[in-house]
C-alpha cells in the first residue's frame, strides 16, 4: 500500500518508504525514478541516502512517476524547499505551509468529500440527540422507511420518530410520499471547530456504551500506550486514511443495515 505523504516532512524520508512498499522491498524502483527524472541510478541513490537534493523539475517528475495527486505534488515540492532552505527564517516559512498542508488533509470533511447543509441553528436542533443522524441514515434502508419500522429499530416513541422526521423533511434532508420516508441528503458534517462537535461525539460515545453487550460482532477497543512524539501523527494518519477507505467502501455500499463508527485517539 502507498504510503501517505503527509505523514513526513521529509521527502526523502517519504521516497525512500514508497519505494520500499514496492515488491521485493523496492528492487529496481531507484532504476525506474532515475529514467523518470532522467538521471543516472547513482545520483538518485547519492540523493536519497545524503545531504544533496534533487531540484523542482526532478521532483515534479517524480511526483507523476508515481501517480501523485495535485495536492501531494504540491505537498511534494513543498517538502523539498523546506529541506533546501538555506535560512532558518526560510525554513521556518515552509515549515508552516507544511503544518497547514498537513491540517487540511487531516479534516475529514476534506478528505471524505463531504458538504455542510444545515445553518449552525438547525444544527443545534441536529445534534441535540443521536436520534437525528439515527433515523437520518435508517432512512437509506428500504426496510426502515415508516414510523412503525424506526419506532421498533430505535426503540423509540412514535411521537418521537415523527417529530424527527418532520424536521429533516423540513430542512431538505428527507421527502414523504404517503406514510414512507426516504433520505434526500444523507451526508452531512460537522466543523472540527464547531461548538457542537463535543456534543455530536459524545451522543454516540454515550449510544455505544449502551451496546457493548448487544451483539457479539461488535468491536470495541480501549488501549492507553506510550509512543515516540515523532509517531504519534503517523498513527493519526493510518487511522485518518483507514477512515478514508472506509468512506470508499461505505459510499456505493447496499443500505440493508445501519452502523456506527466510533475512533477515539488522544494523548494523556
Amino acid at each position: 500500500m502507498k504510503k501517505s505523504i503527509y505523514a513526513y516532512s521529509d521527502y526523502k524520508e517519504y521516497l525512500n518508504a514508497l519505494i520500499a512498499t514496492y515488491p521485493n522491498e523496492g528492487r529496481g524502483q531507484r532504476k525506474a525514478l532515475a529514467e523518470a527524472i532522467n538521471c543516472q541510478v547513482a545520483y538518485v541513490t547519492h540523493v536519497l541516502s545524503g545531504v544533496s537534493h534533487f531540484n523542482l523539475e526532478q521532483i515534479e517528475a517524480a511526483a507523476r512517476h508515481y501517480s501523485l495527486t495535485r495536492e501531494e505534488t504540491e505537498f511534494l515540492l513543498l517538502m523539498l524547499q523546506h529541506n533546501r532552505a538555506g535560512t532558518i527564517e526560510l525554513r521556518n516559512f515552509f515549515s508552516r505551509l507544511l503544518k497547514e498542508h498537513k491540517e487540511k488533509n487531516n479534516l475529514l470533511k476534506t478528505r471524505t468529500k463531504i458538504k455542510e447543509t444545515l445553518s449552525r441553528e438547525d444544527q443545534a436542533t441536529y445534534y441535540s440527540g443521536w436520534q437525528f443522524a439515527a433515523i437520518h441514515m435508517a432512512l437509506t434502508v428500504p426496510e426502515f422507511r415508516t414510523i412503525e419500522k424506526l419506532a421498533a429499530r430505535f426503540q423509540l416513541p412514535s411521537q418521537k420518530v415523527l417529530e424527527v422526521l418532520n424536521f429533516l423533511c423540513d430542512k431538505g434532508l428527507a421527502a414523504k410520499s404517503a406514510n414512507h420516508y426516504q433520505t434526500e441528503s444523507p451526508f452531512l458534517h460537522l466543523e472540527i471547530d464547531s461548538p457542537l462537535i463535543s456534543k455530536h461525539h459524545s451522543n454516540w460515545r454515550i449510544k455505544s456504551l449502551q451496546t457493548f453487550n448487544d451483539y457479539p460482532e461488535n468491536l470495541h477497543y480501549t488501549v492507553a500506550f506510550s509512543v515516540a512524539k515523532e509517531d504519534l501523527p503517523k498513527v493519526r494518519e493510518r487511522l485518518t486514511r483507514a477512515i478514508e477507505e472506509c468512506a470508499e467502501i461505505i459510499r456505493p455500499s447496499k443500505e440493508e443495515d445501519l452502523a456506527c463508527l466510533c475512533i477515539d485517539l488522544f494523548q494523556i
